[in-house]
């Protein structure tokens, strides 16, 4: 066996290791950290604009929240 054979048995029998979980957890966090920055930064966009620009995207002020998520999460 391989000293790459027994991590790679190691890794599939106890599962990733404490480092493995704890960088994945600070990535989730992260990430989840940059949408609501961004979802912060559109609504602030959105919020400047005026009645007349919100009209020509379509939106009312009422609608802010709900569109600037939509652009944010890209659907």
């Amino acid at each position: 066996m391989t000293p790459m054979t027994v991590v790679l048995d190691e890794y599939h029998t106890r599962g990733p290791s404490l480092a493995v979980r704890v960088a994945r957890a600070l990535v989730r966090g992260a990430v989840g950290l940059l949408r609501r920055y961004q979802l912060a930064k559109m609504q602030s966009v959105l919020d400047r604009m005026s009645d007349a620009k919100l009209e020509a995207i379509g939106i009312s002020r009422d609608e802010i929240p709900s569109y600037a998520r939509r652009l944010v999460e890209g659907a």
